[in-house]
């Protein structure tokens, strides 16, 4: 049973990663009823491939704590990634985001948040955005959650142009956020973790609205209390984006989960 374990965790822990950054606003895989502890994971993916004579090779790191009170929630997200291809140096992306939950027990109840990020990969060396809204509980049920929040946020954003000269575009918007996230426990061992969110802002400069949607799904498999396998899948798609990039980016990546 243990080599049988090992061998799919191997196999599992190497898999393909597509080019990946994807802004989270919303955790929902922590879920509590009890009150006033501390909660946090840390999950890693290395992943390398070779096709047509190219190697990809990908480092995936995400660390999440959360303090719960009475009241309360106090949730601090992180994520990093680095990445590289044959004959290419690392480019790597991140974010840092901070959320409270306000009377988490209540089925009508109050978020506001703060976010750092960056994305080396797209040109985007700073995005700094903080907002506030409401978050409604649809189900709250032992083996299945889901919440649907909206607000306002402000974003700014600098952003490189394409030809790496030092010339800087600095945006800032205003903009509607809105978001809906399930938890679902298929059996003991098996969650099913989903979170998709739309935000919009009117751009004056272009005179039309600015629109970005981002899915993120990932399905955990628990092999004992602190170690889990993970599979994510990451999808975001910008109508308009403010240099002449791909406006659609996604990642498929396996990994390992720790919790404590």
């Amino acid at each position: 049973m243990l080599r049988s374990s090992l061998t799919i965790l191997l196999t599992l822990f190497i898999a393909q990663i597509v080019s990946a950054q994807i802004l989270t606003v919303d955790r929902p895989s922590i879920t509590v009823d009890s009150s006033e502890f501390f909660l946090g994971s840390i999950d890693f993916s290395y992943n390398i491939n070779n096709q047509k004579n190219t190697v990809y090779k990908g480092l995936l790191s995400k660390a999440d704590l959360m303090y719960v009170s009475d009241q309360h929630e106090y949730i601090f997200i992180n994520q990093f990634r680095y990445y590289s291809s044959t004959g290419s140096p690392f480019i790597s992306t991140g974010y840092s985001h901070f959320r409270i939950n306000f009377l988490r027990r209540k089925k009508l109840s109050y978020e506001s948040f703060v976010q750092l990020q960056y994305d080396k990969g797209r040109n985007m060396p700073f995005r700094f955005l903080v907002g506030s809204g409401i978050r409604y509980e649809i189900l709250a049920r032992s083996k299945n959650r889901m919440h649907y929040g909206i607000g306002l946020m402000y974003e700014r954003e600098r952003w490189k142009s394409l030809d790496e000269s030092e010339t800087l575009i600095t945006p800032e918007f205003i903009k509607v956020s809105s978001y809906i996230s399930t938890n679902t426990n298929l059996n003991e061992y098996i969650r099913l973790v989903f979170v998709g969110y739309y935000q919009s802002g009117y751009d004056e400069n272009i005179e039309q609205l600015r629109n970005r949607i981002n899915v993120s799904a990932s399905l955990v498999v628990k092999i004992n209390s602190f170690l889990s396998l993970t599979t994510n899948v990451n999808y975001q798609y910008e109508d308009q984006p403010i240099i002449p990039i791909n406006n659609v980016i996604y990642s498929v990546t396996n990994g390992l989960l720790l919790n404590f």
